[in-house]
């Protein structure tokens, strides 16, 4: 279902959690799976760290030593409702969890397109919504311990 992730660490390296295994980055290079440009962007503009995969991406930053915050989550429209959503976010939860942290955040701008849909899929990863900032509503979740 879910090829292999591609983590991207950042220039200020805050994702220096995340696992890179240069021997799939090669055989990448070989098959022709490049970083995307949106991630270098993100890598060269940003301190947030993203998943690609080739049916979609995840961006999420560390907000503090406790609190992880998932910022958007991207799946082509042909792979939407099979798991591919559920699996970045499990993924970056366990990179949040063995950075320490304790909480998850999401965010739904309600004027934003298929936002009706985003907030579906966070409330069905179990985030609830805790309030609102400005335009957003903010979900969260609490990590737990293995």
């Amino acid at each position: 279902m879910l090829q292999a992730l591609v983590a991207v660490r950042t220039a200020a390296n805050m994702c220096s959690s995340v696992r890179f295994d240069p021997v799939e980055g090669m055989l990448n290079a070989l098959l022709g799976r490049f970083m995307s440009l949106y991630a270098k962007y993100i890598a060269d503009r940003t301190d947030d760290c993203i998943l690609e995969t080739e049916q979609g991406f995840a961006t999420y930053r560390f907000l503090d030593p406790k609190t992880c915050y998932i910022i958007d989550i991207f799946v082509l429209s042909d792979f939407r409702k099979s798991g591919i959503a559920s699996a970045m976010a499990d993924s970056i939860t366990e990179i949040a969890k063995e950075r320490g942290c304790q909480h998850l955040l999401g965010t739904v701008v309600p004027s934003a397109k298929n936002s009706a849909d985003s907030m579906r899929v966070l409330l069905a990863y179990g985030m609830v919504p805790v309030r609102i900032e400005g335009n957003m509503i903010v979900f969260s979740k609490e990590i737990k311990e293995i």
